[in-house]
């Protein structure tokens, strides 16, 4: 059984509609997540936890959207980095509006929207309230994640941040992410380059322009180095179970 639409061919995926498979569509971006993360992390992990959860559920990952709006200071390092390269949001809005616009006009009639990026959350919103409102007369139900992190069972939570949780904002190309990408992408972490670092001067909003001490240089906004393997696992398969779990009770 084949889950990623980029490799089936258009009769495989005429069936998989027919069918009512859930498709699952993932938008991402590209940004920095220090020396030892790829700039796709965003992508690459909700990308990886989308497979296993159409294998739960007999669905099919559409081609995936890269890249995101752009990068705010204090939860992502801004756009300041080589490496982090963003949309406008009306930009997003719109690709995302013209996607699942089309799959809907083609017949997708049960689609999972994933989003890793917390700052794409509202230009997807927009996009997605269009999609539906320019699609009256399709059958069409759309599920939104954003950020699944909180999906993950509380106690794996505790166990992989031992009292060490920054909240979700600095838990950037830290402890969570780094441990997902040790257990779903191994040969893409650089780990004898994980660090663990902070802001000199971290605040719960945002200032503009932002101060140069709020990111530190290095990327990273948190203890990289409580990472692990067996945390990413545990943390994966959790969210894995309730992301099916969501698909199997909205979608069918």
């Amino acid at each position: 059984m084949e889950y990623m639409m980029e490799n089936m061919t258009w009769p495989e995926v005429k069936e998989a509609m027919e069918k009512k498979r859930p498709l699952l569509f993932i938008v991402g971006s590209v940004e920095q997540h220090g020396p030892h993360l790829p700039i796709s992390t965003d992508l690459t992990i909700p990308v990886e936890i989308a497979k296993r959860v159409a294998e739960k559920v007999n669905g099919i990952v559409a081609p995936a959207v890269p890249y995101g709006y752009r990068s705010k200071p204090r939860s992502g390092g801004g756009e300041r980095f080589i490496g982090t390269f963003s949309l406008s949001g009306e930009t997003l809005i719109h690709l995302t509006k013209d996607i699942i616009k089309a799959y809907i006009q083609k017949g997708f009639s049960n689609i999972f929207v994933l989003d890793w990026h917390v700052e794409n959350v509202e230009f997807i919103n927009e996009g997605l309230t269009l999609a539906v409102e320019e699609t009256k007369g399709y059958p069409r139900k759309i599920i939104v994640v954003d950020n699944p992190n909180g999906l993950v069972d509380p106690k794996i939570l505790d166990e992989m941040f031992e009292d060490d949780f920054p909240g979700w904002d600095r838990e950037h190309a830290a402890i969570f992410e780094t441990s997902m990408m040790l257990y779903l992408k191994p040969d893409l972490v650089r780990q004898e380059k994980i660090i663990s670092d902070e802001s000199k001067n971290y605040k719960p909003y945002d200032i503009l322009p932002p101060p140069e001490d709020l990111v530190p240089d290095s990327g990273v906004l948190w203890h990289a180095e409580k990472a692990s393997e067996e945390k990413g696992k545990k943390a994966a398969e959790s969210m894995v179970d309730a992301l099916a779990d969501i698909i199997r009770k909205e979608l069918g």
